[in-house]
């Protein structure tokens, strides 16, 4: 009996993890290796100077690709507690990488941070542009953006490269 209890509880946990990140956020989609290293070497060229800041980072593979791909740090900031332990145990082994389980919105960001990744949908965009462009003026220097398949409204793109789009927030 109390086996199926703590399963019955694991799935209730594990369900309403992936709800409310569906509420608040976009839903979990993988991102690809191939995609992402075209996102950090031609879109943005990743420095041992950048930090950067996954906005909602899922298992962690765009921390991992980030590293990789030359930055000196990567932080990702995962809502769904389930997904941000996958995402912690896949990156153990990479002092390089640190996750945060906690709401975008709100968590600290590291002041360090030069660029920031974000898959979110359109309603996610919105609420997070000013929370960038206030850090990019308290921090006195420019954010770039890279995001998958969404857009800030009200700014050009610098740059595409499929899906991707990359933004220039001046500090």
């Amino acid at each position: 009996m109390m086996g199926w209890m703590i399963l019955v509880g694991a799935v209730v946990l594990v369900v309403g993890g992936f709800l409310v990140t569906g509420l608040f956020g976009a839903p979990y989609v993988p991102s690809k290796r191939k995609e992402l290293r075209e996102a950090f070497t031609g879109l943005k060229k990743l420095t041992s100077k950048d930090v950067v800041v996954d906005f909602g980072c899922g298992d962690g593979v765009v921390l991992r690709a980030a590293v990789n791909a030359g930055a000196g740090r990567a932080v990702g900031i995962e809502l769904n507690p389930m997904l941000a332990m996958i995402a912690k145990w896949r990156n153990r082994r990479n002092k390089k990488v640190q996750v945060k389980c906690a709401n975008m919105l709100s968590v600290k960001l590291p002041e360090d941070m030069t660029v920031a990744y974000i898959f979110g949908l359109d309603r996610v965009m919105r609420m997070l542009l000013p929370r960038l462009k206030k850090y990019a003026r308290e921090q006195g220097r420019d954010i770039w953006v890279v995001s998958l398949a969404f857009e800030f409204k009200d700014m050009r793109p610098v740059k595409r490269r499929g899906a991707y789009v990359l933004f220039k927030i001046s500090g």
